[in-house]
């Protein structure tokens, strides 16, 4: 509670819209323009309220939703890829395993 009341509006826009629109493409440019900001100004912003910079945000919302997708057997791993906003399968593995430190298939296989 108190957390969120340390993060100002536009931050807390950036975090929503994200949060909501991670499949789609998003750039700090485009949030920038609709909070009325300075994409730099924005950025230092968000780093500094959120503890991380604004890809990496968009990265881990993204990798978070994938581990849900990852325990469904109805998707494989490309269409994972593609609902969380990646059309390269293989760039998604890769930031996969960076992130989590296995791919999305050993993820898979450990979590089902």
């Amino acid at each position: 509670e108190q957390y969120s009341s340390q993060i100002t509006a536009p931050v807390r826009f950036a975090k929503k819209y994200i949060d909501e629109n991670y499949d789609k493409s998003i750039s700090l440019d485009q949030i920038a323009d609709l909070v009325n900001l300075n994409p730099v100004y924005l950025s230092i912003t968000f780093k500094k309220e959120m503890g991380m910079n604004f890809s990496d945000y968009i990265i881990n919302v993204r990798i978070n939703v994938a581990k849900k997708l990852l325990k469904n057997i109805q998707y494989n791993v490309s269409q994972v890829s593609e609902r969380i906003g990646y059309t390269d399968p293989k760039y998604f593995s890769k930031l996969f395993k960076k992130k989590v430190g296995i791919t999305p298939v050993e993820y898979r296989k450990i979590h089902l």
